[in-house]
């Protein structure tokens, strides 16, 4: 509203200057222009109509000057004065020009004298704010005797003083101030424009204060105030004044308006004016609040189920298979006994659903895995043929058994690699494989493979199960890809199954970037498959590849070697014994880690490799591994081969014992293969230690022995290289370690310790093998000169 009067009153005044004529300046005005290009003037600074701040001149009278300026050509240079009197005084001395604004109203007649006033360009209204409760008042004389604070030094004080001397004065300048000093007691009254205390008033003393009236003896009607010494100053002001349109007063009078800060407001006049809008905010505030407590709680709560989920699924992985590694193990041996056929059919069956049982928890754990997304795909360069023929000569066995044929169509895949996962694009293909066999009796499962290159480096791979099976109709395929979902509850009860390999499949198919798609009618089979698009390499015919485990070169022996088995279970601890004795080795049995590193401590030289379990009472596997690789580096003492045997199949197991120095991994339940193919590795004939080995060996037999070694595991080193097995090299670099440390061969065990390091971790870096092999040799040759009479 006050922008509104402020705007209609410089509408009025523009209004009657532009109804004059636009006289041009005479040629008088001109001269003087001429001759005065730059005029000095003084502001009695009145916040906000002209204030200065950081040095500069602010303010309406200063958006006028800038007008002026532009239509007469005159430059406006602020001369800085301490008061209204020291104004007038320059003005009269000549040393400067004018003054922006002078109220007619509070200048005494010896005043107005001393200066020309130009026509009116600003009018406002005088008033009184009092405290909340004061009677209103219309004229000074009711201020008799009490204290009003005004601006000092300018014509509010002038005026008041000369008119009214019973009034005290308190002389304050900024407006705000003055207010405060009034809702402080301070004074009993303020007096100024009411365009700037209204404003301030709303904003900051809403309720405290108010407006007691209108002073109308005091009006503001601001002109500027011309030395009458230059007559032609006052009618090129008059008349730039005349030629300001209206459009451009409107202009002047917003960009005041807009660039007045009068403060921000209190927090009971935003209430007043906002009630309602602030009890809506406060109120959906709340509720946001209530329903972000409610949501983080909900999530602490499912994070810290899921967490519990994992938790029992990890448990319960490791508490099943420990049992079932007795199962498994026990009908494992029992099978290798004379049995009638009756009891062989029944051990049969005990083994078939026993793995069925592992499969399942498998698949438990997968799914869970998936939906936590902790499964991360590794990229290896893969044979997908060979994996898949691989795949499908297991699966040969079932098809027959249901009178089908099963068919490998692989096209493109001759002679390249394809970048993925190998066991999870094995996984895949092989649950799809043995849905479609068991679905179908008497027909035909055809496992299709087409690889096409786009680029030089990638292509697109179409992997399709088809069968001529039973099919699911519409309804069912809609559920299909759910977990323990399957297509009809008669199928679980004729074919078994748990309803989660294909939902296993289609997380996985979508991990890897891919949709699974079926296509299937009741009576007419089914056809399963989905496309990616994957980086490929050629084959080097040299260069194996990691996806299909290769036959260990190295048998065990079988001539009583002693195997420290460390494991908590007794029904473990009985079947790992048979397990042993029927491979030829002896077991010596220790439930726990302290008993592990007693049983080193007085047996070592007759132990030749651990079985360690991980998870054991007090101090675990990991721990034990670590204080026996410290003892035997403290020591000086050849690295003992330890087999981490773990019913824990997750990565982080993994990294468990990569970070203890563990050499290898076992999963439980235990198998005679797995066993056989793991001492195949670690204890091959030249390193067999018959039990009884306990007179100690001659420093002379020790280097023989040492010699003949290290020449063989170099050799085997040299091969494993050039048939790029690098799981074989890892071997004997270890063996060359271990032995060199035995022998205090110490610039030997630091390039076998070097190269053992760099193959654990074949893919951090840019290793050259064959420098490493090379710096191997000439440490060897470098120990034997040492030698005497080397």
């Amino acid at each position: 509203m006050r922008r509104l009067m402020l705007l209609g009153m410089a509408l009025l005044i523009s209004c009657r200057v532009y109804a004059d004529p636009p006289y041009a300046f005479t040629d008088a005005e001109k001269q003087w222009m001429h001759e005065h290009p730059v005029v000095r003037y003084a502001i009695d600074s009145y916040w906000p109509l002209e204030y200065i701040e950081n040095g500069e001149h602010k303010g309406l009278t200063r958006d006028y000057l800038r007008e002026i300026s532009q239509i007469s050509g005159l430059q406006f240079e602020r001369v800085p004065t301490k008061n209204w009197k020291q104004t007038l005084d320059l003005i009269a001395e000549g040393k400067i020009d004018m003054t922006t604004a002078v109220s007619k109203a509070l200048i005494d007649k010896d005043q107005a004298r001393k200066l020309l006033l130009s026509d009116v360009f600003f009018v406002g209204s005088t008033i009184v704010v009092t405290r909340t409760g004061e009677p209103v008042l219309f004229s000074p004389h009711k201020l008799n005797g009490k204290v009003v604070a005004v601006k000092g030094g300018g014509g509010y004080e002038h005026y008041l003083r000369k008119e009214f001397p019973e009034v005290k004065l308190l002389l304050i300048n900024d407006p705000e101030d003055a207010l405060q000093a009034l809702a402080e007691g301070d004074a009993d009254a303020v007096i100024g424009m009411d365009s700037v205390l209204q404003m301030i008033i709303s904003r900051k003393f809403f309720g405290t204060l108010h407006m007691a009236g209108v002073l109308s003896d005091m009006p503001i009607v601001s002109s500027m105030g011309v030395s009458p010494k230059s007559p032609e100053l006052l009618s090129i002001i008059n008349k730039s004044l005349a030629r300001l349109p209206p459009s451009t007063i409107d202009e002047i009078f917003d960009r005041w308006l807009d660039r007045t800060d009068y403060g921000a407001p209190s927090w009971g006049m935003i209430f007043r004016y906002y009630q309602i809008e602030l009890i809506c905010f406060a109120l959906l505030l709340s509720a946001l609040a209530f329903m972000t407590r409610r949501a983080m709680l909900a999530q602490k709560a499912a994070q810290k189920s899921e967490a519990a989920k994992s938790s029992f699924l990890a448990m319960m992985s490791h508490e099943i298979r420990t049992p079932m590694n007795g199962v498994l193990s026990s009908i494992e041996l029992l099978k290798g006994t004379p049995m009638s056929p009756p009891q062989q059919e029944l051990a049969t069956l005990a083994n078939v659903s026993a793995r069925n049982l592992l499969e399942l928890l498998d698949d438990v754990l997968d799914v869970s895995k998936l939906e936590a997304s902790k499964i991360h795909l590794e990229s290896v360069p893969t044979d997908l043929q060979q994996l898949a023929q691989a795949l499908a000569d297991i699966h040969q066995l079932a098809a027959r058994k249901h009178n089908t044929t099963l068919t490998l169509a692989a096209t493109g895949l001759d002679d390249v690699l394809l970048i993925l996962d190998p066991v999870r694009i094995r996984q895949v293909i092989a649950n799809l494989l043995s849905n479609a066999v068991k679905f179908t009796e008497h027909g035909e499962v055809m496992l299709s493979l087409h690889f096409e290159a786009s680029t030089p480096d990638s292509g697109r791979l179409e992997i399709q199960v088809s069968d001529t099976g039973i099919g699911i109709d519409a309804e069912q395929q809609r559920h299909l890809f759910q977990a323990f979902v399957q297509a009809d509850n008669s199928i679980t009860r004729r074919y078994g199954g748990s309803g989660l390999g294909l939902s296993i499949c289609k997380q996985l198919v979508e991990l890897m970037g891919a949709q699974i798609d079926l296509q299937s009618a009741p009576g007419q089979g089914t056809t399963v498959g989905f496309n990616l698009t994957v980086e490929f390499r050629h084959k080097d015919p040299a260069a194996p590849t990691t996806d299909i485990e290769e036959p260990l070169p190295v048998e065990p022996v079988t001539t009583g070697q002693q195997i420290l088995v460390v494991e908590d279970h007794p029904i473990n601890r009985q079947t790992i014994e048979l397990q042993l004795t029927e491979l030829g080795y002896r077991a010596l049995i220790v439930e726990d880690g302290m008993a592990a590193l007693a049983a080193m401590q007085e047996h070592r030289q007759n132990i030749s490799l651990i079985l360690l379990d991980c998870h054991l009472p007090g101090m675990d596997g990991y721990e034990v591994a670590r204080r026996i690789r410290q003892q035997e580096q403290e020591q000086g003492l050849a690295a003992m081969p330890i087999i981490a045997i773990s019913a824990s199949t997750d990565e982080q197991h993994q990294l468990k014992c990569m970070d203890s120095d563990i050499d290898g991994n076992l999963s439980k339940p235990l198998s005679l293969k797995a066993l056989k193919q793991i001492f195949g590795l670690w204890l091959p004939t030249s390193d067999a230690r018959p039990v009884t080995a306990t007179t100690p060996i001659s420093s002379v037999s020790m280097e023989d022995l040492f010699s003949t070694t290290s020449g063989e595991d170099l050799a085997c080193l040299r091969d494993a290289f050039d048939k790029h097995n690098l799981v074989l090299a890892l071997h004997y670099a270890h063996r060359l370690h271990g032995s060199a440390l035995a022998m205090q061969a110490n610039e030997l065990a630091k390039r076998a310790k070097e190269l053992e390091t760099a193959l654990r971790n074949p893919s951090t870096g840019d290793n050259d093998w064959s420098a490493m092999q090379q710096a191997i040799e000439e440490a060897l040759k470098s120990f034997y000169r040492g030698r005497p009479g080397g």
